[in-house]
């Protein structure tokens, strides 16, 4: 369990590295977002019932760009378990257990998380404004570093726990249930 930890807190600080100086890396802001979807799995909880009943950990994404193409590979991981599915309708992303949005089905970002408001499924965006619109994680370029943006409201109304680990790297958290709430 210890071994498991350690390997997660690197796996993190890699990430951050990764973020913090993306043309060092040479990596495509689609290919960082993506392994940073993968390491949202060790740092979020969903509800019991939905851990316990899915045989696959599926990630979906509404809307073309690179970010699918990039989360495509790991269905190939040996023991990963995890399937990425390119949605062209809202109402399939039920079964998901992490969404990204690069645009919203019919409507406007606020109609789609709206729709999404209390179910078990992770929206993530790299649009503007998501996270103020009630989305859950959002990306953001600032300097031309990607940062994450979390909305622990959005969290709680899905039942979805957000590891402090994940919350530490976060440039701004939206959380009313904090003193005075914070941004």
């Amino acid at each position: 369990m210890i071994k498991n930890q350690i390997m997660r807190t690197v796996a993190l600080a890699t990430l951050l590295f990764l973020f913090a100086v993306p043309a060092l890396a040479g990596i495509s802001a689609g290919k960082i977002k993506a392994a940073y979807i993968n390491q949202f799995t060790h740092y979020i909880n969903w509800p019991d019932s939905l851990a316990s009943e899915a045989a696959r950990f599926s990630i979906c994404i509404l809307g073309k760009g690179t970010v699918g193409e990039s989360l495509k590979p790991l269905e190939k991981i040996p023991g990963a378990k995890i399937s990425v599915s390119q949605l062209s309708k809202l109402n399939q992303a039920d079964s998901c257990h992490m969404l990204y949005i690069t645009e919203p089905a019919s409507g406007s970002m606020k109609q789609t998380l709206k729709y999404l408001s209390g179910k078990p499924v992770v929206t993530i965006s790299s649009d503007e404004h998501f996270v103020a619109n009630g989305g859950m994680i959002g990306f953001v370029v600032i300097n031309n570093k990607v940062r994450l943006e979390i909305n622990l409201d959005a969290c709680r109304r899905s039942n979805i726990n957000i590891s402090a680990k994940l919350i530490e790297v976060a440039r701004a958290i939206t959380d009313s249930s904090a003193k005075g709430g914070h941004q």
